[in-house]
């Protein structure tokens, strides 16, 4: 949800956090051209998440990265949860 507002709203939000989501495949044409150049984002993501694949956050994150978006990315071996690992790099994100 983050990523879509982001891409309807992202004149009013500042850093956007996408905890174990993803982008719906039909997401990416909501995206205005040259929208993203240096927006920041935080994608963090299990590698062992059974609900959403880890390969879905994968994909969005080389789909912002495509747009000229600016992503930080916190991949770790854990569950549709956040890691303490990424919970750190998110505390630093909005710091």
């Amino acid at each position: 949800m983050s990523l879509i507002l982001s891409f309807l709203h992202g004149n009013q939000i500042g850093k956007i956090a996408c905890l174990s989501g993803f982008l719906p495949d039909w997401g990416e044409n909501l995206i205005i051209n040259g929208s993203l150049i240096n927006k920041p984002y935080l994608i963090t993501h299990g590698t062992s998440d059974q609900i959403v694949p880890v390969e879905r956050a994968r994909m969005a994150q080389t789909i912002l990265r495509s747009t000229g978006a600016s992503v930080n990315y916190c991949e770790t071996l854990a569950g549709h949860k956040l890691s303490a690992k990424c919970f750190i790099e998110l505390k630093a994100f909005f710091a």
